[in-house]
């Protein structure tokens, strides 16, 4: 029993140094993205999905910069905000992330 919750222990600590160690990258990635990556370290699923909860950034005001970067300043045209949409959804942000990121 001792030594399951050791590899308990040690595949969180995994998965919250794999997430730390990809530092800016992560806020661009969509989250299955994330969660295959720290899988190839055969980490437990929860143990990923907790690490990612616990994740400090802010992602809306991360979409908002993503698209701001990319796009500029939006001006009001459908077309162009369903492109800067896919853009924004390509990267794994959520539809509540993307469209408060038309609103900043």
């Amino acid at each position: 029993m001792e030594k399951v919750l050791h590899l308990d222990f040690f595949e969180e600590q995994c998965a919250a140094v794999r997430l730390s160690a990809l530092g800016e990258e992560i806020k661009n990635m969509l989250f299955c993205k994330i969660i295959n990556l720290i899988k190839q370290s055969n980490v437990n699923i929860a143990l990923i999905q907790q690490a990612y909860r616990d994740f400090e950034g802010d992602w809306f005001e991360s979409a908002a910069n993503e698209r701001q970067k990319k796009f500029g300043v939006w001006g009001g045209d459908i077309k162009e905000k369903s492109r800067q949409t896919r853009f924004l959804s390509s990267r794994g942000f959520e539809y509540e992330q993307i469209e408060s990121s038309f609103h900043e």
